[in-house]
This record gives C-alpha cells, sequence and structure tokens, in this order.
C-alpha cells in the first residue's frame, strides 16, 4: 500500500507552506529519509523526507503551489500501485444514478413545472463556520466578519491566510469611517482623500446613492504586472505595515563620535589570533553597546500590547538582514548575557542562515 508524503507541521503559528522546488521526479527511487521536497514557511526553507523506501508514485501538487500543513503532497509505493485515495485533489466519483423500478399502479410523476422548490436545511451550528482559532483571533482584532470568507483550508476551514486576504483588500481608513461603512447605511470609494488614499467619513456616500451610481470597475490592461506575495515576502510586508501603524511615530537624529570605536577595531584586527577577535565588525560592537545599555532603561526593553507593558528582563536583540527575498529580522536571544565574540559568532551565524534560506523558524 503506498505511503503518504505529508506537508510537515512547523509550529502552532505555521498554516500552510509553499512547494518552493522537487527534488525527486515521479517514478524515482527513493530511500528512508531522502529530500522530496523543499518547503517555504512564512519564516524559513524546509526540506521534507521521504517516510518510506519505494518509487515515487505521484506528485499531488505542483512548485509554488500554497498548501496546508498536514496534507498530502506525494506518494510513496512499488510502481502501479494506486494512489487516488491519497490525492486531496481527487474528486469524489459522482454515484451512479439510480434506476427507476417499475412498481403498478405507482403515482404519476410531478411535472417540472408544478414542482414546488425545495430549501435546503440550514447548515447545522458546527458546520456553519468552520474557522481556526488564529484566524478567529485576527479577525476579530481587525473587524473582519468571518461568516462572509471562503476557507481554503482542509474542508473549506477558514484560516489565517483567508483572513489576512480580506484586510488586504480593504481600503485604509479612519476608525470612524470603518464604523460607519460597519453600519451597512454607507459606502465608500476605492480611495479617499486622506493621508496616502485614507478613506475619512467625509468621503462615505449613503449606501443607496452609491448603488444608483456604481461604475464596473476598470480592468487591468496588458501594461500592469502582476506578482503575487506570499511566503517570507508576504510576512515581511505584513510586519512591517504593523510596525508603522501600531508605533508612534518619532523620528531622532544624533551624532556621536566613533574615533574611539574604530580605534578599538584596529586594536582587534591586530590581536592576536588565539583570542578570536580579529574579525569583529563595527556592526558587532553596535550590538554589544545596545545589549548593554537597555537593561539601564527598562522601559525601552518593553512592548506595549494594547492593556499591558510587559518589560523584558534580558535582550532579546532584533538584527535586520538584507535578503534576496528581502528583508529579515532574527533575533539575537539574550543578548546581554554574550560575550563580544560570542555576539559576533552568533550574529554571522543568523545572518548567513537568512541569506542562504537556511533560518529556523524558531
Amino acid at each position: 500500500m503506498p505511503t503518504p508524503v505529508v506537508m510537515p507541521k512547523q509550529g502552532n503559528s505555521v498554516e500552510s507552506c509553499i512547494i518552493v522546488s522537487w527534488k525527486k521526479a515521479v517514478g524515482e527511487t527513493v530511500e528512508a529519509g531522502d529530500i522530496v521536497c523543499e518547503v517555504e514557511t512564512d519564516k524559513a526553507l524546509i526540506e521534507v523526507e521521504s517516510p518510506a523506501a519505494g518509487t515515487l508514485l505521484a506528485h499531488f501538487f505542483a512548485e509554488g503551489d500554497e498548501v496546508p500543513v498536514m496534507t498530502n503532497i506525494a506518494a510513496v509505493g512499488q510502481p502501479g500501485e494506486a494512489v487516488d485515495n491519497l490525492n486531496p485533489n481527487a474528486a469524489a466519483a459522482p454515484e451512479p444514478a439510480a434506476q427507476p423500478t417499475p412498481v403498478a399502479d405507482a403515482a404519476p410523476p410531478v411535472e417540472p413545472e408544478t414542482a414546488a422548490p425545495v430549501a435546503a436545511p440550514p447548515p447545522a451550528n458546527g458546520d456553519r463556520l468552520k474557522i481556526s482559532p488564529r484566524a478567529k483571533a485576527l479577525a476579530g482584532r481587525k473587524q473582519v466578519a468571518p461568516e462572509n470568507l471562503s476557507g481554503s483550508g482542509p474542508g473549506g476551514r477558514i484560516i489565517e491566510r483567508d483572513v489576512q486576504a480580506a484586510i488586504e483588500a480593504r481600503p485604509a481608513m479612519t476608525p470612524l469611517a470603518r464604523t460607519m461603512l460597519g453600519s451597512g447605511e454607507f459606502a465608500a470609494p476605492p480611495r479617499g482623500s486622506g493621508v496616502r488614499g485614507r478613506i475619512t467619513k467625509d468621503d462615505l456616500t449613503p449606501a443607496a446613492t452609491a448603488a444608483a451610481t456604481a461604475a464596473a470597475p476598470p480592468t487591468p490592461g496588458d501594461d500592469i504586472e502582476i506578482i503575487p506575495v506570499k511566503g517570507v515576502r508576504k510576512v515581511i510586508a505584513e510586519r512591517m505595515l504593523e510596525s508603522l501603524q501600531t508605533t508612534a511615530q518619532l523620528t531622532l537624529n544624533s551624532f556621536a563620535d566613533a574615533r574611539a570605536l574604530q580605534a578599538y577595531r584596529k586594536q582587534l584586527k591586530a590581536s592576536d589570533p588565539a583570542l578570536g577577535l580579529q574579525a569583529i565588525t563595527l556592526n558587532d560592537l553596535i550590538l554589544l553597546a545596545v545589549s548593554r545599555t537597555l537593561p539601564q532603561f527598562p522601559d525601552l526593553n518593553a512592548l506595549f500590547t494594547g492593556t499591558e507593558i510587559h518589560r523584558y528582563r534580558r535582550v532579546h536583540l532584533g538584527m535586520a538582514v538584507d535578503t534576496p527575498r528581502g528583508l529579515m529580522v532574527p533575533t539575537l536571544r539574550a543578548a546581554d548575557t554574550l560575550s563580544l565574540k560570542q555576539l559576533a559568532a552568533e550574529a554571522k551565524r543568523l545572518a548567513a542562515a537568512c541569506q542562504s534560506g537556511k533560518i529556523a523558524p524558531d
């Protein structure tokens, strides 16, 4: 019997992965533990291994497809074995229609034009809305009505990416405008008169008037190239936008005399190789300075969650890394406890892992 290759679950926060490349072709012999494909989560590139030895019988998804976790993506077995029962995309074969059995004195069939339409029974409460806990929490925070969404998860379940897609599809607007729009009495234009096209209350029109004057949406022309944003790039965009929207914007500019810092770096470059300090960079020295300064100002090493302020006893330092897939910010855990040598080594390790796409989700 064929063995399915399942999209692995990478932590509680990952609901789907993108198949980046297939490493084994259909018909190729594989051993247990061989790398079958590489998949991308919202944070990292993961290798998926074959659970059994045999022949790779089928790929159920193509490269670039986004697949929910714990879904069969391939099958391994012996040549000639059927895999339709493992394929999540295989539609169930329709059952043949039962032939009517002649019955004496049967009632005449009802003509179609006289048959009264019968309404389907309403679904049970448990079946009406299938939604994951993360999707439900996000919908609550962003004021999205999940009952209006179509689920892309297993069995039509609404998952986080469905809610996020609905958030991205709606225009930016002020809180008052969003409240007025939620009443159903007003309609919003595609772009408002506020900053960066933000819709304000003055841009809203009565729903009846908007319906009467609505025009067909323009069709994108051939001069527009549409590039889907998903995986790591999508998460980067979400995090940057969330940071801008939830953080008070304040820009400070200052200058410092770095000649002493540069002189110290020259001393490190000329130090004994056995100390392992010759490769220390100015960035490493700045990371060290920040990690030692933050504990002296605990209000800066804190996070406002909306109802609470969380002060951290350790300094978990984010470090920006430019990668081919966009800006990534790995975390130097407990940076305040690391020596300069340890801090530099960990920073180089995390930067290399980000640039190669091998950074672990945690």
